[in-house]
């Protein structure tokens, strides 16, 4: 719907017609609405204080009991009006809350102008039918249009999670939003798909390691009496409590992780002489040939599960020595070298794997207490890229890094297979 507003479409007699009274006044933009003294008697409407004059602003923060200097009840009321309106547009694949119980707790965070560049989103996926562009814009994240996620993220996390609930620690701003732009944001990771692919779905993103799942649940943690069983959820680690699942941890009704929400993290958190793949891509053509294990795991298994735990604690607490954890060998504490390196190495490197090492049942067993003879008595625990690609390096650490070169580019196996297995000077002793 272009040139005219709906709610000026309502004025008119051939369309009112049709529509509810509840509705029209749900869909009026806020300004309107709150005017409007019919919708007060219909849908609980109070008249808010006045916006003022540069109300839009997305900044993030928190704006006390009524925003800019006006009251509570002229806040609540904005926030029933706002909210009325969200839940009446962003239906469907592009539904942010559900219903006013969780919109109104979380719109009682944010400033009058923060309410307000929220309705004005409303507003543009009403008049444009954009949904899933506008309706991310209304959500407490209020997206690229009304301040950042992870602006509004970090800004709402340190009112709403506090003390006990505020599991990550007490992130000051600048460090928390690095800190929360390593997250797999679906506004981003979504390239490449059709335009109205939904961003944000108050059930889609109920689950999963991303960014948009904190958010949600943030969103529900405002509520009364929600901060000790949703804040957890909301952290920037999806850690378990108590041995309970953390729904931002993986897809909903599954245990194991994901290579993608892997990789997400630990390259983005081991960065420079503790990069431990040299991209993505070697870390997801690694990722697959390892054991999956669950997201829980974090000491002592060797699975993907553990390595991830340990990406996170790289990116919350230190690269080192979490990064070598986290990397392709596990570093003694998420399994150890000598089995990883041949399990990727037959991956990667089949057949000269078989002329080292043959095809029977014992070949694995073989191939590590060869490596057992080469790599000392230590784990490799401070390995990365740079250290096993430097002149003198461990040899295993060498070959483990050809193994995963090998895995990214079979079309140069033939070349990178030979170093991996110490067959040319590259990985010697």
């Amino acid at each position: 719907m272009t040139g005219h507003t709906l709610a000026a479409r309502l004025r008119t007699r051939s369309f009112s017609a049709r529509v509810p009274a509840w509705l029209a006044c749900a869909v009026m933009p806020l300004s309107a609405a709150v005017a409007a003294g019919g919708c007060e008697t219909i849908i609980g409407l109070h008249e808010p204080a006045a916006l003022p004059a540069d109300a839009g602003s997305g900044n993030a923060g928190t704006g006390g009991a009524a925003g800019a200097g006006g009251k509570a009840n002229d806040k609540a009321g904005m926030c029933k009006a706002f909210c009325a309106r969200a839940n009446a547009t962003c239906t469907g694949d592009y539904a942010i809350y559900h219903g006013a119980a969780d919109c109104e707790p979380a719109c009682k965070l944010l400033t009058a102008e923060q309410i307000q560049c929220r309705d004005q989103q409303v507003s543009a996926a009403m008049t444009s039918n954009e949904f899933w562009d506008h309706c991310q814009g209304a959500t407490l994240g209020g997206s690229t249009a009304c301040g950042g996620n992870c602006e509004n993220y970090c800004a709402f996390m340190s009112v709403v999670c506090t003390d006990k609930n505020r599991v990550d620690g007490d992130l000051k701003m600048p460090d928390c939003v690095k800190k929360c732009k390593v997250l797999r944001d679906r506004e981003s990771s979504l390239m490449g798909l059709p335009a109205n692919t939904s961003r944000y779905n108050i059930d889609r993103d109920h689950e999963g390691d991303s960014l948009q799942c904190r958010l949600v649940h943030l969103s529900i943690a405002s509520g009364p009496g929600a901060a000790d069983a949703h804040c957890w959820h909301a952290a920037l680690a999806p850690k378990p409590l108590d041995s309970a699942p953390n729904p931002c941890a993986t897809e909903k009704s599954e245990t194991e992780p994901r290579c993608q929400d892997y990789c997400q993290i630990v390259t983005n958190s081991c960065l420079d002489d503790d990069k431990v793949y040299e991209n993505k891509a070697q870390c997801l053509a690694t990722c697959a040939q390892l054991v999956p294990g669950d997201v829980s795991d974090y000491s002592g298994v060797d699975s993907v599960g553990c390595r991830k735990s340990h990406a996170y604690n790289a990116l919350l607490i230190a690269p080192k020595p979490h990064c070598s954890h986290a990397g392709p060998g596990g570093a003694g504490l998420c399994g150890t070298d000598c089995p990883a390196y041949c399990r990727l190495f037959k991956a990667g490197c089949d057949a000269p794997f078989k002329d080292a090492f043959g095809s029977g049942a014992d070949a694995t067993s073989k191939c590590e207490s060869a490596c057992l003879t080469l790599r000392g008595q230590d784990a490799i625990d401070n390995y990365s890229v740079t250290t096993a690609s430097a002149k003198g390096a461990n040899p295993i650490a060498c070959r483990l890094l050809y193994a995963t070169r090998a895995l990214e580019h079979p079309d140069q196996q033939a070349t990178l297979c030979k170093s991996a297995a110490g067959t040319d000077a590259t990985c010697k002793p």
